[in-house]
């Protein structure tokens, strides 16, 4: 295992690491108050990894910036992610659309882990179901 102090996101860069009091409310800015970290692409990062099977991404809303800078890697179709995602009520409608054609076009299937009965649906039915959430956000197993 490798740790970086740093936070993925679409452009490599710095950013400011917000840090709330509810430990489940950080979240990665571009400005303002807060711990200065470097941002790194997840291509960047697995760049010289010759396989990776499993990525987890929990970022407090941030997930079009992750999901963006991880296009060789989403070419690769051989991880499966496990992604908590922001219900469209509670994001901006870009990000909506980024992180549901990404689905529609790197992964075959999709699981809402959060839903009462999870059950695996086809990727083309990803962004009816996002936009049918009840829920502030949900946790999804993204199968290529």
């Amino acid at each position: 295992m490798l740790c970086h102090h740093a936070a993925a996101a679409a452009v490599a860069g710095t950013g400011v690491f917000k840090i709330k009091d509810n430990p489940t409310h950080h979240y990665l800015a571009r400005e303002g108050k807060g711990e200065r970290v470097d941002l790194i692409t997840l291509d960047q990062l697995v760049e010289n990894v010759s396989r990776v099977s499993l990525v987890k991404v929990d970022v407090q809303g941030g997930e079009a910036g992750v999901l963006g800078g991880a296009k060789d890697l989403l070419n690769r179709r051989e991880a499966a992610w496990l992604i908590e995602i922001m219900s469209p009520k509670h994001t901006y409608a870009a990000d909506v659309e980024l992180i549901a054609s990404t689905v529609e076009v790197f992964f075959d299937g999709f699981m809402d882990t959060r839903a009462p009965l999870p059950k695996v649906r086809c990727a083309s039915e990803f962004r009816d179901y996002l936009g049918s959430l009840d829920r502030k956000f949900t946790d999804f197993a993204l199968i290529p």
